[in-house]
């Protein structure tokens, strides 16, 4: 069974890059399926989130945006839904 990553994003361009960063050092995450949820609104970062996953060494992250904000609750069960 493979593993799936699950990163969820909104507007802590900081927090998120530092665990990307992380997770790039890991040897057994570049094995797994990056998926990243990105909660949307006004205060949203996609578009920086989105190009610092573009420019990191996982293949082929799956990467789907909201065009609202969800809140967290409602993001994260619907993602884990998904998955």
């Amino acid at each position: 069974m493979k593993t799936a990553l699950l990163l969820l994003g909104f507007n802590r361009l900081d927090y998120f890059e530092k665990t990307i960063k992380s997770l790039e050092k890991n040897a057994e995450a570049h094995q797994a399926d990056l998926h990243v949820y990105l909660d949307g609104g006004p205060n949203a970062k996609q578009s920086e989130i989105i190009s610092m996953v573009n420019e990191s060494n996982f293949q082929d992250p799956v990467i789907v945006t909201r065009d609202e904000n969800w809140g967290i609750g409602r993001h994260l069960i619907d993602a884990r839904r998904e998955l």
